[in-house]
């Protein structure tokens, strides 16, 4: 558990620091298994015109949407 928390803050921190870009929020998805374009597709789904960024985490287990 304390992993996966660990891996998710670098995940996040990581995305911040390569693309510094403005959100308003986040929204995190079950999709089993996540793939980068499965989950660009939902969240582009989701958040239509808001969409900023996706990537999959946890195993590839979750889809995170920032937009």
């Amino acid at each position: 558990m304390k992993l996966a928390a660990v891996v998710v803050i670098a995940a996040l921190m990581m995305l911040v620091m390569t693309f510094p870009q403005e959100v308003e929020g986040y929204i995190t998805i079950d999709i089993n298994p996540c793939t980068e374009q499965a989950c660009k597709d939902a969240c582009i789904k989701i958040l239509n015109e808001k969409y900023k960024t996706s990537h999959c985490y946890g195993g590839d287990k979750y889809c995170q949407c920032f937009g």
